[in-house]
């Protein structure tokens, strides 16, 4: 119902199902972490510039969850179970997981929320991942990322 992924999902049978705790990294492997806060930045991208639809539609959820039950994008905190709820321990923001819902919302229409992320994000600084992921979806939200299959 949220439109949140897992950091990891994996194949029974012929079904994926979120990843258990410890399967590949660590005990949020099955959760939306630190794998997953790209999601929305990459699907997010593919939507604006390859203009996909199917791309379009699955962010509709997750920018729906995003808008009514975390409200703007500085209250996005550093982690989620697939059902909505904070992660123990995630009670923070971080550039990485708030820039990439800005590109979400530039796929989707949800304007005020591009331009309160791109306010958020452009003033944050942390550490080598959480600044290169927020650069490259500041760069796509600005309209500077290149693509270079065209």
């Amino acid at each position: 119902m949220t439109g949140l992924v897992p950091d990891f999902a994996m194949a029974k049978g012929n079904v994926w199902q979120p990843a258990k705790p410890k399967a590949l990294e660590g005990p949020h492997d099955g959760e939306y972490s630190y794998n997953a806060c790209r999601v929305p930045w990459r699907i997010g991208w593919a939507a604006t510039v390859l203009d996909d639809p199917r791309a379009r539609q699955f962010l509709e959820r997750f920018m729906d969850w995003a808008v009514t039950h975390v409200g703007k994008p500085e209250n996005f905190k550093a982690g989620y179970h697939l059902d909505g709820r904070s992660l123990k321990g995630a009670d923070f923001d971080s550039a990485c997981f708030i820039a990439p819902t800005g590109v979400a919302a530039m796929s989707t229409g949800h304007r005020t929320w591009h331009d309160a992320t791109f306010a958020c994000a452009s003033s944050q600084k942390e550490g080598y991942y959480e600044d290169t992921v927020n650069l490259l979806c500041l760069l796509a939200m600005s309209g500077n990322a290149w693509l270079p299959m065209k």
